[in-house]
Formats: C-alpha cells, sequence, structure tokens
C-alpha cells in the first residue's frame, strides 16, 4: 500500500516557469509505502512501513520560539517504534530569528540565522540510527580537480628581470614605519576594550549595584 501526499507552498509567492509545465510545484511531498513492496527500501519497511519525504524550493522565516514550542508534540509515553525513512531537502533556505526576551534591554539582539540547503539527503536505517549524505550523481565544486582550467604558461627569458636584494639595515628602516602602526593598532583596541568592558560594568550595576570583579 503507497500512499502521497503533496503540500503546495503559498499560491502569492512568485516562481520561476519551466518550460515543461506552467503549473505550481509542491513545496512538499510525502510518500508512506509498507507492505511486501516496501522490501526494496529494508525489511523493517515491510512491517513499519517507509516514509520519503521531498523539501523543494523552500525558503521560509521561523523564529526560535516556534521551534522550542514543537517538544511537547514530539514527547510520547512511551519508546516510538523506528520507521525507517528518507528526506530530500533541495534548494532550501531558512531563516532562524532569535524572538527571546533580551537579558539587556540596550542589546541590539542577535543576528538572524540563515540555513541553506543545496541538495542534501537524511537516511535513517533499520537500527534508528540518522545520517546525511549528499546527492547521488553531484560532485562538491571543491574535489573536482582544477587542472583543466589551467593552462601551462611560459615566460620568456627576455621578461625576467633580477631585483637586487636590500641589506639589514634597508630592511630595518622599512620595518619601523610598519612596527610604529601596528602598535598604534593595538594601543587602539585596548583603549576599545577598556571602554568595552567600563560599559559593561555600569549594566551589570543597574541590576546588581554591589557587583564587583
Amino acid at each position: 500500500m503507497t500512499v502521497t501526499f503533496m503540500l503546495l507552498g503559498d499560491p502569492n509567492t512568485e516562481r520561476s516557469a519551466t518550460k515543461d509545465t506552467n503549473q505550481t510545484q509542491p513545496e512538499v511531498c510525502l510518500r508512506f509505502e509498507i507492505g511486501p513492496s516496501a522490501a526494496v527500501h529494508s525489511p523493517l519497511a515491510v512491517r513499519n512501513g517507509f516514509f520519503h519525504i521531498v523539501i523543494q524550493s523552500y525558503h521560509k522565516e521561523l523564529l526560535t520560539s516556534s521551534l522550542i514550542s514543537l517538544g511537547p508534540f514530539l514527547e510520547d509515553e512511551v519508546i516510538p517504534e523506528v520507521i525507517p525513512l528518507k528526506i530530500e531537502i533541495m534548494d532550501a533556505k531558512i531563516m532562524l530569528k532569535d524572538d527571546s526576551p533580551r537579558v539587556y534591554p540596550t542589546s541590539p539582539g542577535p543576528v538572524p540565522i540563515i540555513l541553506a540547503a543545496d541538495h542534501i539527503v537524511f537516511h535513517c536505517n533499520d537500527d534508528g540510527v540518522f545520517f546525511i549524505t549528499a546527492a547521488k550523481g553531484e560532485e562538491s565544486s571543491v574535489q573536482k580537480s582544477p587542472k583543466k582550467h589551467f593552462k601551462k604558461q611560459q615566460i620568456p627569458v627576455d621578461k625576467i628581470y633580477v631585483v637586487p636584494m636590500a641589506t639589514d639595515d634597508e630592511l630595518q628602516l622599512k620595518e619601523v614605519p610598519a612596527l610604529t602602526r601596528e602598535l598604534q593598532v593595538i594601543k587602539n583596541a585596548l583603549a576599545e576594550a577598556n571602554l568595552d568592558k567600563e560599559r559593561l560594568l555600569q549594566e551589570i550595576r543597574k541590576y546588581d549595584p554591589l557587583f564587583q570583579l
């Protein structure tokens, strides 16, 4: 027995039309298969079933409070049975925004976190272990050999120039301005750190006037 669900995204969201179809592509597709036909996935799928979930072109903003509130829905009074599954995520981008109460009123708040996935696959085997793999047939651009993008170049002999080496005294004279600038940068950073320390102590003493380092 096989049951398939497709959840369409927001109809007001603009999407690029393809040449083959103009229909709205579903953002989430769920396929549940159980019975003898599910044996191709795993032996346990024959009895417990097999879930195949595909998430594609999913671009949303989520609040951390929404994720925290999902905890009670995941708890149960009994140990759940293992259901083999496969989750594919393609062209997804989620922005997490922290909406928790601020500890300090003057804090500008944390920067939103953006999670993007090109094409990754989550698996759950019969032993209940989850693992993540890349999509088959795709190779990371980092792993590809860059040799074909480069050509051998020969530099003509007449283009090679000999640069005379500087003496030790000349090198020391050239290093003095650079060291002076680095020292000034370190002094400025130390001064800013002291100011941040004083501001932090003032904020803490607003809530605890007797606080001392």
